[in-house]
C-alpha cells in the first residue's frame, strides 16, 4: 500500500513537472510570433530548445497507446502531409511525430513555399501556421482557397497550428477558409484524432454544404419559421446585392464592404457555406477598394445565393413531407 502511495505521489509530481514545462513552452511560442529583436529571439530559441529536451526526458505517466497496426501503419503512409511552419523547434518535433504516426511530411518554411510545394506534390492534408514571413497562414490560406474554386483540385483538409489561440484569430481562421484549429503546445493525441477525422470524411463535391440539422435546432423544429428566416435571408440577400451593383456606379468600395459584410454575417445561420465565402472574400476586396476582383466576386456570389436557396427550399420541402 506504502508502495502504491509512492507511486501516485510520483506519478503526480510528473504530472505537475510536465505540465509546467508546457506552460513555460506555450508561452514561448506566443513569444516567437511576435516582433523580437534578433538576441531576443536567438535567447528565447534558446529557452524553448532547452525546455522542450526537458520535456522529452521526463516519463509519460499517462499509459502509451498501441502501435498502429501494420494495416493502419500502411494506410496512414499514403498521406501525405504538408506541414507549414517556421520555427525551427516546431518544425522538428512535429516533424518526429508526424513520421512516427506513418505520415509522409513535406516541410514549408512559409506561405510562399508552401504553395510552391503544392504546385508539385498533391497533398491530403495542410498543417498551417498562422504567423510567418512572406505569407501568413491566412493570405495562404485564401489563396489555395480560391484555387479550388477556380477549379485547380480537391478541396485539402487545413488545420492551423498555432499559439494564437485569441478568439478573433480563430475565427478568421474560419472565415479564410481553414477546416480545423489546433492549439500549440502541439497535443499529439488530439492533433492525430482530428487529422484522421478530416482525411477520412468524404468530401461533398459541390463547395456548398448545408448545416441543416443546425437550422432545424435553431429554430427548435419549428418549419413555420424556419420558412421565415429563409425568406428573410434572401429578401435582404436581394437587397444587399442590389446595394453593391449601384455602389460599383459610385464606385463606393466602402458600400461594397458593408454590404458583403451583412451577408457575410446572415449566411453563417446556414453553415460555413460557399455563400460565407465569397461574401468574405468580397468583404475583403471592398477594404482594399478592387473594384475588378470585387465585380468577378459579386458575379459567383449572386450564382452562389440562387443555388444555395434552391438547395434549402428542396431540403424544407423534404422535410416537411417526412
Amino acid at each position: 500500500m506504502e508502495q502504491t502511495g509512492e507511486l501516485s505521489i510520483r506519478h503526480a509530481d510528473t504530472l505537475l513537472e510536465r505540465r509546467l514545462i508546457e506552460e513555460i513552452l506555450h508561452h514561448a511560442d506566443i513569444l516567437l510570433d511576435t516582433s523580437l529583436t534578433g538576441t531576443q529571439r536567438e535567447h528565447l530559441q534558446r529557452i524553448r530548445l532547452a525546455g522542450g529536451s526537458l520535456l522529452a526526458s521526463l516519463p509519460n505517466p499517462q499509459p502509451l497507446a498501441e502501435p498502429p497496426s501494420a494495416q493502419e501503419s500502411t494506410t496512414a503512409k499514403k498521406h501525405l502531409i504538408l506541414l507549414v511552419e517556421d520555427n525551427p523547434f516546431t518544425q522538428k518535433l512535429m516533424t518526429r511525430l508526424l513520421t512516427l504516426q506513418g505520415y509522409q511530411v513535406t516541410l514549408a518554411q512559409n506561405g510562399q513555399e508552401a504553395l510552391e510545394c503544392m504546385a508539385k506534390t498533391p497533398f491530403d492534408l495542410i498543417l498551417m501556421d498562422l504567423r510567418m514571413p512572406l505569407l501568413d497562414g491566412f493570405q495562404t490560406t485564401e489563396i489555395i482557397r480560391q484555387q479550388e474554386k477556380n477549379g485547380s483540385g480537391k478541396h485539402i483538409p487545413i488545420i492551423a497550428v498555432t499559439a494564437l489561440v485569441d478568439e478573433e484569430n480563430k475565427n478568421r481562421a474560419i472565415e479564410v477558409g481553414m477546416d480545423s484549429f489546433h492549439a500549440k503546445p502541439v497535443r499529439g493525441t488530439v492533433l492525430f484524432t482530428e487529422m484522421e477525422r478530416l482525411l477520412t470524411t468524404e468530401k461533398v463535391e459541390s463547395p456548398m454544404v448545408l448545416d441543416m440539422s443546425r437550422l432545424i435546432k435553431t429554430v427548435d423544429g419549428d418549419f413555420d419559421l424556419l420558412n421565415e428566416i429563409t425568406d428573410l435571408f434572401f429578401t435582404d440577400a436581394v437587397s444587399q446585392m442590389g446595394r453593391i451593383q449601384n455602389a460599383f456606379l459610385t464606385g463606393d468600395a466602402n458600400e461594397i464592404r458593408e454590404a458583403a459584410h451583412r451577408i457575410k454575417g446572415a449566411t453563417g445561420t446556414f453553415g460555413r457555406i460557399e455563400v460565407f465565402h465569397l461574401a468574405f472574400a468580397l468583404e475583403q476586396a471592398g477594404r482594399q477598394g478592387d473594384l475588378q476582383q470585387a465585380n468577378t466576386l459579386w458575379s459567383q456570389l449572386g450564382d452562389a445565393l440562387h443555388t444555395m436557396e434552391e438547395a434549402i427550399r428542396k431540403e424544407i420541402t423534404q422535410l416537411v413531407g417526412e
